[in-house]
């Protein structure tokens, strides 16, 4: 309500908001691009012929709007703005983003047939955060991966979808509210990012 009222108050002295990008512009950026230092997954999609912005996987996307140079901009109000390195990503097929004063590269992820299958086997099990407090199991049932996440007041599962052998994103809601987030499994556990945690550790305590 107060962005609606500034946005009155303001009409005359603000500059007309940037169209969206064009997919046809840029048409092999739909899809899921992650990024090994950051463990975040950035879900690109086309929505109707423009480029929307989404936290892994999630299906609400936020406009990206050209600003300057090649480059593009997300603004999410309560996060901030991601800005998008689009002519980069054009000539060395990674996308570099930055966030938080922070850029990393960011590269395609393109699920194989077999990613799924490697994924489970490899990150089936048990573990537990001591920074969250709680616990985690991946499990694989025929072609379903789930994760379930519990704690001292209670707990939730979901469907994983793998990106990759070592990645996967769960998109669900919990208490009526969409969430997302991002898993990038190792020996020792996995790290689990979302719109607003970062490299939350899970360590493995107990194999599928």
């Amino acid at each position: 309500l107060a962005q609606k009222v500034a946005d009155i108050l303001l009409e005359d002295r603000l500059a007309p908001v940037a169209q969206a990008v064009s997919t046809s512009n840029h048409p092999a950026l739909p899809g899921d691009w992650w990024s090994a230092e950051t463990g975040l997954v950035y879900s690109i999609r086309d929505d109707d012929g423009t480029l929307k912005l989404a936290f892994c996987g999630a299906p609400a996307g936020v406009a990206i709007r050209p600003t300057a140079h090649g480059r593009a901009l997300v603004s999410i109000g309560s996060i901030g703005d991601i800005e998008l390195d689009l002519a980069a990503a054009c000539e060395v097929k990674a996308l570099p983003i930055r966030f938080g004063g922070r850029s990393a590269a960011y590269r395609k992820l393109t699920p194989a047939a077999a990613d799924a299958a490697a994924f489970g086997r490899f990150a089936a099990g048990r573990y537990q955060s001591g920074d969250a407090d709680c616990t985690a199991d991946i499990g694989v049932a025929g072609d379903r991966i789930t994760l379930a996440m519990r704690d001292g007041i209670g707990g939730w599962c979901a469907n994983l979808t793998p990106l990759s052998d070592r990645v996967a994103i769960v998109a669900t809601q919990l208490a009526g509210l969409p969430y997302s987030a991002a898993l990038t499994v190792s020996d020792d556990g996995f790290r689990l990012e979302t719109q607003r945690t970062r490299q939350l550790a899970f360590q493995r305590i107990a194999a599928g």
